[in-house]
């Protein structure tokens, strides 16, 4: 998240969510408490889906500090572009549907 906001420091609603994690989590209070940024390998995944066709998926995976050696994986769409149209149309379908 550090690396995301760059120099946004100043921004209200980023400042309310990470007192509202920090109220409700003390892992992340932990983390964030470290100040540590590290960046994503960023890398493009792409597969079809039935309902919608061809989605064009960002993949970021980070490092996730401490003895276990975990990695997270968080895929999206780039805003604006035809895979996130796509995965909003998905979002309304039914379960049965997908």
């Amino acid at each position: 998240m550090r690396a995301q906001m760059g120099t946004e420091t100043d921004d209200e609603r980023l400042h309310s969510l990470v007192g509202e994690l920090s109220v409700k989590s003390e892992r992340f209070r932990q983390l964030w408490a470290r100040h540590e940024v590290r960046t994503a390998h960023d890398v493009t995944f792409r597969i079809r889906r039935p309902q919608v066709g061809p989605l064009e998926l960002l993949v970021q995976k980070f490092h996730v500090p401490g003895p276990l050696q975990l990695e997270a994986l968080l895929l999206h769409a780039a805003p604006g572009s035809p895979s996130a149209h796509a995965l909003a149309l998905l979002a309304t379908l039914n379960d049965s549907e997908c």
